[in-house]
């Protein structure tokens, strides 16, 4: 402000304020008065101020004066300050004059109380400027936002937040909650992270905020461990002119590099047509497949996948094989009748089945006696379809525990053998006899004594050579009468 800006402010003053005390009347009520109310106006830093003073009567001979924290710094429209964000404007319409200050790009300086203000009187309008700041915030720890750390080691996030009111400062995990038991939010500038897990790392989120708007800052946290591995299927059940996939799942950081291998430590190289293997990244780890598009003999058998990175190796074997399914028992584990149990179960196998191999031991408290084996023929079945089997027990004994050990067998070998335990009642309850033939038969049955004691297959044998002798007999009589008719 110059010095003739200031003679000038100066002069006005004093012919303001240079009025005898005795010409005032202070019971005497002012004609005019302010049209609009004291109020309080909150802006964000850089926004504009606007502040608006309506006055209704003032005589033209008065001014009205403007104040900031009782500082005089206009009068009327005209402004005493150099500062050019500053601007009044007047608007005279009839008995109200109206001036709006206007402060644009507004600064903290800009705070506090402006007052219109009519000299030699009582009356005045205040008005309380707030100016706001919205967050900020920086990362001081770590100082970058990428972070590398060994498992086991402990690590703080640290990041400090300014604004105008102070901000909160949180801290989350994108798409997890935050390690131990802190949950999903930790409110504070630094989290302490202790005892890192492999699974600790990811993108850790500082966010500050207040009412005026929020600002973040992201940290990536990386824990660096040796690889681990998981098969998909440990053994594929598969046959010669199928395909097959071996997938290996691997976590490690640094993401491991993988392998494939044969028995013997021989290679296993993708040639694009029949063997392809293929690497994608699954949450957080990495997959390996092996795909062979059309298996032979020579294809079957273990494959080793290995990760390795800067911090160690992990192996896993998978294995292809022409092998059945293991049998899965489906019959219930009481039996219907004391004297008989029908076995049902059911398999898979990609090479046509031949046969199952069955044994019945019965226990008592001394142990486990053989009650009977058996050789059950396999019935013919589309590939890679589940095929039910039934088999009757016979020869049982009311109240008894019976363990059933039970193995299918194809033209590469036997499955893995299935065990099942089931009771017969307590009470006798005779099975009545069979009225329909089982078609299927035995070629082996082995019995370690007589009956009950034993094994057999309800399965009409008996019966079927009866009625086949007795057709023979009625056709030979039927043919010997009718050569005595002819004879005759």
């Amino acid at each position: 402000m110059n010095y003739s800006r200031t003679l000038i402010i100066g002069i006005t003053l004093v012919l303001l304020f240079s009025r005898p005390a005795e010409s005032i009347d202070h019971n005497t009520e002012p004609t005019f008065q302010f049209l609009s109310s004291d109020e309080d106006t909150n802006v964000l830093f850089g926004d504009i101020i606007t502040i608006t003073c309506s006055i209704h009567k003032l005589p033209h001979s008065k001014p009205m004066m403007w104040l900031n924290n009782s500082q005089v710094f206009a009068m009327n429209a005209n402004i005493f300050s150099e500062d050019e964000r500053i601007s009044i404007t007047e608007d005279i319409q009839d008995d109200t004059r109206t001036y709006i200050l206007t402060i644009i790009n507004s600064k903290l300086n800009d705070e506090g109380v402006y007052e219109c203000q009519i000299p030699g009187t009582s009356q005045s309008q205040k008005h309380t400027v707030i100016v706001n700041i919205a967050p900020s915030v920086e990362l001081t720890e770590p100082s970058t936002s990428f972070l590398a750390r060994e498992v086991g080691e402990n690590v703080s996030l640290t990041c400090v937040a300014e604004g105008k009111p102070q901000p909160t400062v949180q801290w989350t995990r994108q798409d997890s909650s935050l390690p131990g038991d802190v949950g999903n939010i930790y409110v504070g500038e630094t989290l302490e992270l202790t005892s890192l897990r492999p699974d600790d790392g990811g993108l850790y989120e500082c966010l500050a905020y207040n009412e005026w708007g929020s600002a973040a800052e992201v940290v990536e946290l990386h824990v660096m461990y040796a690889p681990s591995v998981t098969l998909v299927e440990e053994i594929i059940h598969t046959g010669p002119g199928e395909q097959a996939e071996i997938a290996c799942k691997f976590t490690g950081k640094p993401t491991p590099e993988v392998q494939w291998s044969r028995h013997a430590d021989e290679g296993v190289k993708a040639d694009g047509a029949n063997i392809r293997i293929s690497t994608v990244t699954v949450g957080g780890g990495v997959v390996s497949t092996l795909r062979i598009q059309r298996l032979t003999d020579a294809d079957l058998g273990s494959y080793r996948c290995m990760g390795t990175n800067d911090r160690g190796t992990a192996i896993a074997e998978a294995k292809l094989s022409a092998l059945p399914h293991s049998v899965s028992v489906v019959s219930a584990a009481e039996a219907h009748y004391s004297d008989q149990y029908t076995l049902q179960w059911q398999t898979v196998s990609i090479p046509s089945l031949i046969e199952f191999t069955l044994q019945v031991n019965e226990r008592n408290e001394s142990g486990d006696f053989e009650h009977g084996s058996n050789i059950i023929p396999a019935e013919k079945h589309e590939k890679n379809s589940v095929l039910p089997h039934h088999y009757t027990i016979e020869g049982l004994r009311p109240n008894a525990t019976y363990v059933v050990k039970l193995r299918g067998r194809n033209a590469y070998g036997e499955s893995d053998t299935a065990n099942f335990i089931f009771r017969t009642p307590e009470e006798e309850n005779v099975a009545p006899p069979p009225t329909t033939q089982d078609k299927r038969t035995t070629n082996k049955i082995t019995e370690k004594y007589q009956p009950p004691r034993h094994l057999q297959v309800s399965d009409g044998n008996s019966a079927q050579l009866i009625s086949s002798c007795h057709s023979v007999f009625i056709f030979v009589l039927i043919i010997g009468y009718v050569l005595d008719t002819i004879h005759c």
